[in-house]
């Protein structure tokens, strides 16, 4: 092996790693549209998926949308359907980025939590579910799917699940959820 070609290796390892982290620096900070325009989005979303993978930013990604939740949809000002309807599309978005479901589970507990104090969410999701809705259209399709593991994690410890199948939660999973 020619001694050059290793140091071409090991540079194009550091450029391939340093292109992946500008990509999900700047990914980031458009994480909530693309969530909002999910599903026309979804090659964006394969695409941070692929660099995510390969560099240690989900700390930075977790922190970024929680606040741009917190200060474009959790306020009076936004109506319960359009906050219904951005978190079915983060539901599924999120699903896609990260199947382990630890960024959807942290990133939508503030807007899981914002939805109970609104007083009518009930009559919204009750629209949603009877078709009465504007903008929660999807929330009747994506309840009647049976995945239950988007409302409520499921346990690990499932009948018929194979041991050899497990694979311990991320380090940034909320323990005991």
């Amino acid at each position: 092996m020619h001694p050059g070609s290793s140091v071409l290796k090991q540079w194009r390892c550091h450029m391939h790693q340093f292109f992946c982290r500008i990509y999900v620096s700047m990914r980031i900070e458009e994480l909530f549209s693309i969530i909002r325009d999910f599903p026309e989005s979804k090659a964006a979303i394969e695409d941070l998926k692929f660099c995510l993978e390969r560099t240690n930013q989900r700390q930075q990604l977790l922190t970024s949308l929680k606040a741009a939740f917190e200060s474009r949809l959790l306020h009076p000002g936004v109506h319960t359907s359009d906050i219904l309807t951005v978190y079915i599309s983060a539901i599924k978005a999120l699903r896609e980025l990260d199947p382990s479901m630890v960024i959807l589970q942290v990133a939508c507990q503030p807007i899981r939590k914002y939805l109970r104090t609104r007083e009518d969410t009930v009559r919204q999701i009750v629209a949603g579910l009877t078709g009465d809705a504007e903008g929660c259209t999807d929330l009747a399709s994506e309840l009647s799917r049976g995945d239950l593991v988007t409302l409520e994690l499921q346990d690990s410890d499932e009948e018929g699940a194979k041991p050899e199948d497990w694979s311990p939660d991320p380090t940034d999973a909320v323990p005991g959820q």
